[in-house]
């Protein structure tokens, strides 16, 4: 059903419209309407650049314009043409589009019976067409139903077919193609868009609304509201910043499980924009107890487009997450002691409740239970038992130390790193364990792969890294190792097929990326001048070709 434009939010469509022939269209415009247009006819007509441009709430900036295109495809049983033809929202959420100055895949319409939109961030497949045809005499019209030029609402979502009609002539049919990028879009907004510049300071009662490609609403905060703020170590100084989300009520997302907690991902020096996901989807084959999820999407705040992002579950002890008992403040005697902790070891050291192991010097901190939930009874426990496991592979006994650390864990942790090349072991960073009650030590789960991944590199990287320079030199290990290798290098081999299916899920969405950041600022990937077939060539090649080179290292231990 259509309807007149009852606000004018505008965004920008450019179109450059080349002639062939000799054959222009003079158009005295005024505030979006056409207030009168001519032929004229020259010898020579020179290429012109037509920029029919938004500016304030003027939808043509000047009120003369000249329209060149190629009357020789004007054929005598067709009639008139559309020569121009572009893209308004209305009062839908859009506004989002403004001052981004993305070109439709149009440029002579006077050879195309299908004309695509690619419009980055519609949130809302209600446009206002803007058109001009080719004669004063030929009307546009869908289905049966006249249309006027920048006041007809229509409804965008799946193909539509727009007729030129001219008397005495028979219709020329267009079908006009709306897409954005494929991806949900997470739209946030803050109060008063206060900005968010820290990472230790929620930005309280914001809101968030998650639109799926075909603009439906997959999830809205609403009077609930939801909480943000900044995230990350090194991964905050860069331009493109990640973010930590908290809701005020446990919802699932994206088909995700029901939580609170969540992150939004920047990969800003992942030229790929995929190294986290493809390593996600790498220690989904393991051992490893859980692995995060997540979802590629657009991200607007505070409606500026901020790119691609990965919208992820936030790494939290929960029945959805990891899933080990949740402690209290109280749960200082017995078994009530045992778990369940969460550790991450990383040489920020930055958390409250910290301490570096007695053996291997390994910078523990405690990442829950949370800080308000935590005491030094507790703290007392776990580092005596981190003590106690590798005490015992300090003093040669790899059996002695399995006995505190679970080993399947361990080495499937270990083996994923390996294979990705991710360096963070060797600092350590971001390398997450977890306790529960009753239980030992386990790895995982996976986290932050975005550094140095995924590069050309054959030799083993971490053999020396954190305790594993002291399990190589026993054979016990080695063996363990050479046995879990063979069975997941076929399963790890299998990742090229995730690969390509993100390559092309994300393939739009990358080229807007890399028009709100053009340059990355940190060249540790050496991918950053590629381009994105290039970037994902390079990364499924260097990552099939160190499988190869770590089989025969390994099976020769």
């Amino acid at each position: 059903m259509m309807k007149r434009v009852s606000a004018y939010i505008l965004f920008t469509f450019a179109l450059l419209l080349s002639a062939t022939a000799n054959d222009s269209i003079f158009v005295q415009l005024k505030n979006g309407k056409v207030l009168a247009y001519e032929y004229l006819t020259y010898d020579t007509v020179s290429v012109d650049e037509i920029y029919i441009s938004l500016k304030d709430t003027t939808f043509f900036s000047g009120e003369v314009k000249r329209i060149t295109f190629d009357r020789s495809k004007i054929k005598n049983d067709t009639g008139a043409l559309l020569v121009a033809l572009k893209m308004r929202g209305s009062d839908n959420g859009n506004e989002a589009l403004l001052g981004n100055n993305f070109t439709a895949d149009v440029e002579d319409l006077t050879d195309k019976d299908t004309i695509v939109f690619n419009i980055p961030y519609l949130m809302n497949y209600k446009l206002a067409p803007y058109f001009l045809a080719s004669s004063q005499k030929a009307k546009v019209y869908l289905d049966d139903e006249e249309i006027v030029s920048g006041e007809s609402i229509i409804d965008f979502t799946t193909p539509r077919t727009l007729y030129v009609k001219q008397e005495g002539f028979a219709d020329r049919k267009y079908t006009v193609v709306v897409k954005n990028s494929g991806l949900p879009i997470v739209n946030i907004e803050t109060p008063n868009q206060k900005p968010v510049i820290s990472k230790s300071t929620w930005v309280e009662r914001s809101s968030m609304t998650i639109y799926q490609p075909d603009g439906t609403i997959s999830y809205q905060s609403g009077t609930d509201y939801m909480n943000i703020r900044g995230r990350g170590n090194s991964t905050w100084s860069y331009n493109k910043k990640p973010y930590n989300i908290k809701l005020n009520t446990r919802t699932s997302i994206l088909g995700m499980p029901k939580h609170k907690r969540w992150c939004l991902l920047a990969n800003y020096i992942d030229r790929t924009l995929m190294r986290n996901a493809v390593a996600f989807e790498l220690a989904k084959m393991t051992s490893m107890d859980w692995t995060p999820n997540g979802r590629f999407v657009e991200l607007i705040l505070n409606g500026k487009p901020l790119g691609n992002y990965y919208l992820c579950e936030a790494i939290r002890i929960d029945k959805n997450r990891v899933n080990i008992n949740e402690m209290s403040v109280n749960d200082i005697q017995g078994e009530a002691i045992e778990g369940g902790y969460l550790l991450e070891l990383d040489s920020y050291y930055d958390a409250t409740w910290k301490f570096k192991t007695s053996y291997y010097s390994m910078p523990v901190n405690v990442k829950q239970p949370d800080d308000d939930e935590f005491n030094s009874q507790q703290l007392a426990y776990i580092k005596s038992y981190y003590n106690a496991g590798e005490k015992q592979l300090y003093n040669g006994s790899v059996s002695g130390f399995a006995e505190y650390f679970d080993m399947n864990t361990l080495i499937d942790w270990y083996l994923l790193n390996e294979a990705i090349y991710n360096p963070e072991l060797n600092h350590p960073k971001s390398s997450y364990m977890h306790k529960d009650k009753g239980g030992k030590l386990h790895m995982g789960p996976a986290w932050d792969h975005d550094w140095g991944t995924f590069t050309p590199h054959s030799s083993l990287k971490n053999n020396n890294s954190m305790w594993f320079g002291a399990l190589y030199q026993h054979r016990e290990f080695r063996e363990m190792l050479k046995a879990r290798w063979n069975i997941l290098k076929g399963p790890f081999a299998s990742i090229s097929t995730f690969i390509e299916e993100t390559r092309e899920q994300n393939r739009a969405s990358w080229e807007y990326n890399a028009t709100v950041w053009p340059t990355i600022s940190n060249s540790v990937n050496g991918d950053i001048t590629l381009s994105y077939d290039a970037a994902v060539d390079r990364l499924k090649k260097s990552f099939l070709d160190r499988l190869k080179s770590l089989d025969s290292i390994i099976n020769s231990l």
